[in-house]
């Protein structure tokens, strides 16, 4: 994105069937701060919640509602890059 100009992502939807948590796993491991979206989406599934909902917890995020399907998380304002 940067290579063709584009801003730094303000949000982000994430809905891969299950393979959330070792995206986001890598993703927060290894992408700079300054990539990490204000405001996050991801599918709601019991299985993976308890992971998915720790690992935005632990980087910062804080959930701000819970649907039927979806999570949605925004980054504390404290912790922006």
């Amino acid at each position: 994105a940067a290579e063709r100009g584009l801003p730094d992502p303000q949000w982000l939807k994430i809905d891969i069937e299950g393979y959330e948590p070792p995206v986001l796993r890598h993703f927060f491991a290894n992408a700079p701060r300054t990539l990490w979206p204000k405001l996050a989406i991801t599918e709601y599934k019991r299985e993976t919640a308890a992971q998915i909902e720790g690992q935005f917890l632990s980087c910062g995020y804080q959930r701000v509602l819970l649907t039927g399907m979806n999570f949605v998380f925004s980054l504390r304002a404290d912790t922006w890059a």
